[in-house]
């Protein structure tokens, strides 16, 4: 069954097989071939997930006399492998984005200056049949949460729209509730450069037209890059539409009670 896996999933084996003493050299193997560019069998960087597959389809045979069909197998390693990469999207961008702009990103939140607000956007984008999470949390100059907010979209094609349609919604929130001198912070470099350069992004013309109304109409604002490390609270209410299936939107005063500790402690840790 394991081999008739692997010869689905379009994984070479070692010549001779696999080694029935050595799981370091099977393993190897594997690594081996993660690690070499010339290879382009689409399921390569599904190994980890083929390998844990196995593992459950043997358990499931043994404890419980169920046998799985080999291509089912390789199809749910398959999805397995897909969702992990989509759900680490975000931060393999930001190891992208902190290498294009270093001098900009902070490794901690940081207060706004006296008589000025920052909100912070975040967004949690699984796939497109999935909805997505959008969010932003407004503090004052002392780090207290003045309004946080949560939506859900569905059918959102990537994770940059995702993230596009985090600011929108932070954009339109704040101007009808007449907020003034707003800080917006994101992760994403992409979506800065989308907003101040929408040549860039032809195809979110429309977004990104409706986005900039939305900025003009506030008095003093600004759009600065971050990492994923400075935007925690924002992160953790995006997420919890694709984690936790909270799909209703909401506006409320201060924040929410499961984050306040993380919240105090930003508070507390940051200066101006």
């Amino acid at each position: 069954m394991a081999r008739q896996i692997w010869d689905l999933a379009g994984i070479s084996l070692p010549r001779m097989g696999f080694s029935s003493s050595s799981v370091f050299l099977n393993i190897y193997h594997l690594v081996q071939l993660l690690e070499n560019p010339r290879i382009s069998c689409p399921n390569i960087l599904a190994i980890p997930w083929i390998l844990w597959q196995i593992w459950k389809t043997r358990n499931a045979f043994i404890f419980e006399s169920i046998r799985y069909e080999a291509q089912s197998v390789v199809d749910r390693a398959r999805e397995d492998a897909t969702i992990w990469r989509n759900l680490h999207q975000q931060e393999i961008a930001e190891t992208i984005e902190m290498q294009r702009f270093p001098n900009v990103l902070k490794a901690q939140w940081e207060k706004p200056a006296l008589g000025h607000l920052k909100c912070n956007v975040s967004s949690s984008w699984i796939n497109s049949s999935k909805n997505c999470g959008v969010s932003w949390i407004l503090r004052d100059c002392t780090g207290s949460v003045v309004f946080h907010s949560r939506r859900s979209y569905s059918r959102v094609q990537s994770n940059l729209e995702a993230e596009l349609l985090s600011i929108l919604w932070a954009t339109e929130s704040l101007t009808n509730l007449r907020q003034e001198r707003v800080t917006f912070e994101s992760v994403s470099g992409q979506v800065v450069e989308a907003i101040f350069q929408p040549d860039k992004c032809p195809m979110f013309c429309i977004l990104l037209a409706e986005i900039r109304s939305w900025l003009d109409a506030l008095k003093g604002w600004e759009l600065k890059i971050i990492p994923r490390k400075a935007n925690t609270p924002a992160y953790e209410i995006a997420r919890s539409v694709t984690r936790d299936n909270r799909y209703q939107s909401y506006i409320s005063r201060n924040g929410p009670n499961w984050l306040q500790s993380r919240i105090i402690e930003e508070a507390c840790r940051a200066v101006c």
